[in-house]
C-alpha cells in the first residue's frame, strides 16, 4: 500500500469518526432537550359507555409514557391508583364540598420544584387551575393547567386571570387544559402576542367530542423558548375527549434556579362596610349613646397603635360623667382559610379569618375575645364575637348586608336572645357612619363613625 493511499484511509476514517461522534452528540442533546405532554379530560372518571374508565387511562399512560399528563375532570379515588402507579400526583380540587372535592390534576415522575394551586373567578362551577415548577432531565420550567367554564363571561374573567398570573412567572412556561373554545376563539386574542398553540406550528386533529370529533377544545400553549416537534390526537374511547400528545424541544434555558413568584390576589375595593379578609387591625373610631335618663353620654375611642401583618395593638377608651375607663389589646390573626377549599359546590366563593384578642383596662381586668368573620361574598358576611366585655362570656352573631357602595345594613343577636339593628353609610369607602338600634334595651340606640388607613 502506498503512502498516498495509506494517508487518504486514515483521513477517511478521522472524519467518519468526527463525524459519527458529532451526529451522536446532537441526538443526545437533542433526546436530552426534548419533553412529551399529554392532555386529557377524563369525563369525571367514566369512558363513553359510562363505565369507569381508571384501567384505561393507566394502560394509555403506560402506552405512551409522557414526562407530564394533564388531566381535567379528575375523582379523588383516582389520585390514589396514580400514585400506585408511581406518579407525583399533584391535585388542585376546584369543586368542593367538605369531603367531596372535583378538579384538576398533574402528574409526572420528574423532580418537582414547587407546586401550588389558583381558584380562578367563578359564580358558577368554581374552576381553578395548577402550577408547577418541574426539572425534567435538566429541563427546567414551569407548568400550567385548567379548565375554563362554560359561559362566555366566565371564561373572559378567568383567562384574564390566568394571563395575570402567567406575568408573575418565570419562562419558559407550558399551559395546558380543556379550554372549552376552539384556538381561534376571540379569548385568545391577546395571549397570541407572547404565547403560541401546538396546532399553529403542527396540524392537530380535533378532540372533542371523542365519538365525532368537531372541535379541539383541549389545548396546550407554549412560550416563545420552546419548539414543538411532533404532535397528535390519539384515538381512545376512555373519555368523550380525546387525548392530546405532543413532544418539544427546548430552544433556549431562560432560568436554571427557579423561585416561586409573589403573586399579589387580584385588586379588590375594599368597603368598610362589608371588609375583605386582610391582617388585623383596628380602625380609628368614635362611638357614642345615650345613658338611659338622657343626661349623660357614654362614648368610646378605638384608636390603633400598631399594625403587623398577623399582629396588632389598639387602645379603646371609655368615658361618662362618673367612669373613665382605658384598655389596650393585643389582637392576633391565627387563621385564614378559604372558604372555596369546603363549600365551592354550594357557590360560596369567599374566605374566613379568625381574630383573638387579649387586653387589660384600667381596672385590672383581663378582657378576652374570639372574633370569627366570614365574608362569604362581595355582599354578605357574618361576625361571631365571644367575649368577657362585663367580666362574664357573652357572645354576639351579626350578619352583615351590603346593599350597594355607600349603603349596608346588620342584623345581630346576642347570647342573651336581644336582637340589634344596624345601619351603615359610607362617602368614600374610608369614614362610615354608623346607626344601631337595640329594641327592648334601656340604652337602645348608638351612633358610630371610624376612620378607615
Amino acid at each position: 500500500m502506498s503512502t498516498t493511499n495509506l494517508i487518504q484511509k486514515i483521513w477517511v476514517f478521522c472524519l467518519s469518526l468526527i463525524l459519527l461522534l458529532f451526529g451522536f452528540s446532537n441526538a443526545a442533546l437533542g433526546a436530552e432537550n426534548e419533553l412529551k405532554i399529554m392532555t386529557l379530560n377524563l369525563h369525571d372518571g367514566y369512558d363513553e359507555h359510562g363505565r369507569p374508565n381508571i384501567d384505561q387511562v393507566l394502560q394509555l399512560l403506560a402506552m405512551e409514557n409522557p414526562d407530564i399528563i394533564t388531566l381535567q375532570e379528575v375523582e379523588p379515588q383516582y389520585l390514589q391508583r396514580f400514585n400506585a402507579a408511581g406518579y407525583h400526583v399533584i391535585s388542585g380540587m376546584n369543586h368542593n364540598l367538605f369531603s367531596y372535592q372535583f378538579g384538576n390534576a398533574i402528574l409526572t415522575r420528574h423532580k418537582l420544584i414547587y407546586h401550588r394551586h389558583h381558584y380562578l373567578p367563578s359564580k358558577l362551577e368554581q374552576r381553578g387551575m395548577d402550577e408547577i415548577a418541574v426539572d425534567v432531565n435538566g429541563i427546567v420550567f414551569i407548568l400550567l393547567n385548567t379548565h375554563l367554564g362554560l359561559g362566555n363571561g366566565e371564561r373572559q374573567r378567568q383567562f384574564s386571570e390566568i394571563q395575570r398570573i402567567i406575568s408573575y412567572l418565570h419562562q419558559p412556561v407550558i399551559l395546558c387544559g380543556d379550554f372549552n373554545v376552539p384556538v381561534s376563539d376571540r379569548l385568545f386574542t391577546d395571549f397570541k402576542t407572547n404565547f403560541q398553540e401546538l396546532g399553529t406550528a403542527i396540524p392537530v386533529a380535533e378532540s372533542f367530542p371523542a365519538s365525532d370529533p368537531k372541535e379541539r377544545l383541549d389545548q396546550i400553549w407554549y412560550s416563545h423558548q420552546w419548539q414543538p416537534i411532533k404532535a397528535q390526537t390519539i384515538p381512545w374511547d376512555g373519555s368523550d375527549h380525546l387525548p392530546v400528545v405532543a413532544k418539544f424541544l427546548l430552544k433556549e434555558q431562560s432560568v436554571t434556579n427557579f423561585t416561586k413568584a409573589e403573586i399579589p390576589e387580584a385588586a379588590s375595593d375594599n368597603n368598610p362596610l362589608l371588609p375583605n379578609i386582610a391582617p388585623p387591625s383596628t380602625n380609628l373610631a368614635i362611638s357614642t349613646a345615650p345613658d338611659p335618663n338622657g343626661a349623660n353620654w357614654d362614648t368610646q375611642v378605638e384608636l390603633p397603635l400598631l399594625k403587623r401583618p398577623t399582629v396588632s395593638i389598639s387602645l379603646s377608651g371609655r368615658f361618662d360623667n362618673s367612669d373613665q375607663t382605658a384598655t389596650a389589646m393585643l389582637n392576633y390573626q391565627p387563621l385564614i382559610f378559604d372558604m372555596r377549599d369546603y363549600l365551592s359546590k354550594w357557590r360560596i366563593r369567599g374566605k374566613g379569618e379568625w381574630i383573638t384578642s387579649i387586653g387589660v383596662n384600667t381596672d385590672h381586668e383581663i378582657k378576652l375575645a374570639w372574633e370569627q368573620y366570614y365574608r362569604w361574598s362581595d355582599h354578605t358576611g357574618t361576625k361571631i364575637i365571644i367575649g368577657n366585655p362585663q367580666n362574664k362570656i357573652a357572645a354576639r352573631i351579626e350578619q352583615q348586608i351590603l346593599l350597594s357602595e355607600k349603603l349596608g345594613c346588620s342584623f345581630g343577636l346576642d347570647s342573651n336572645g336581644k336582637p340589634n339593628i344596624g345601619m351603615g353609610l359610607t362617602p368614600d369607602k374610608k369614614n362610615v357612619l354608623e346607626v344601631h338600634w337595640y329594641p327592648g334595651e334601656t340604652q337602645n340606640w348608638q351612633i358610630r363613625w371610624s376612620y378607615q388607613y
